[in-house]
């Protein structure tokens, strides 16, 4: 799991560099929209000199579909494993015991009716901040 998070942050890294170099691709400084993406690639011979010969994908752009090909092998593989259910499962668990614990908490404190009313409100909402969600 280690391997596909590290994987993850990669993939998301390499594209933001990417779409950095198209969000400033400048047709009048000859920085065109794709330059990033693709570049020319050079030969040369003694009778007519150095030519352009083709155009190659530039070492970025190999290196983020590189990236997310590998990423896409690790999530199949923890897929494959059951990694996905079993921490599905782990924070069910997980769930169940904090819900049990805010129980007996509250069980102990001997609300009144009022403060015991403001429950259902009050603690999924801070639940929920320090997940950061916010409460719908």
């Amino acid at each position: 799991m280690a391997m596909l998070q590290m994987s993850w942050a990669r993939v998301h890294v390499y594209a933001g560099l990417l779409e950095a170099q198209l969000d400033e691709a400048d047709p009048s400084r000859g920085v065109g929209y794709g330059e990033g993406l693709v570049g020319h690639t050079f030969s040369a011979s003694p009778s007519v000199g150095v030519y352009e010969s083709g155009e190659a994908v530039r070492g970025l752009a190999q290196l983020e579909a590189a990236e997310r090909d590998r990423c896409v092998r690790y999530a199949k593989t923890a897929h494959d494993m059951g990694i996905a259910d079993r921490e599905i499962r782990l924070a069910e668990a997980q769930g169940q015991m904090l819900a049990g614990v805010i129980s007996r908490i509250l069980d102990a404190l001997d609300l009144s009716a009022a403060q015991r009313a403001l429950v259902s409100t009050v603690v999924p909402r801070e639940l929920l901040a320090i997940a950061g969600e916010t409460a719908r």
